[in-house]
């Protein structure tokens, strides 16, 4: 028995978990990626659809996961920063 929760253990640790997920297209509930990223929750999930997203300055001071399906483009029109972290756990 004590191997077996050795192993489970295991595979719980190897496992990422994430929270929820927040999808972002032009035809969604959320329009934007500041907009997903200022109501996201740390270990949340953002899942940018293809498109182009006219944004800069975006901010991310929480431990998120984004997700780009192929054909997904920030354009920050030469305005600011387009993408600034703050989070010790942040993925692409």
């Amino acid at each position: 028995m004590k191997e077996f929760n050795f192993y489970l253990y295991l595979l719980l640790i190897c496992v990422p978990v994430y929270g929820g997920q927040i999808e972002v297209c032009h035809d969604c509930e959320v329009r934007t990626i500041q907009d997903a990223v200022d109501i996201a929750k740390d270990g949340d999930q953002i899942i940018i659809r293809k498109g182009i997203y006219k944004e800069h300055d975006i901010e991310v001071d929480k431990s998120l996961h984004f997700v780009g399906e192929k054909g997904t483009v920030i354009d920050g029109e030469t305005r600011g920063t387009v993408l600034s972290i703050r989070s010790n756990d942040f993925s692409i």
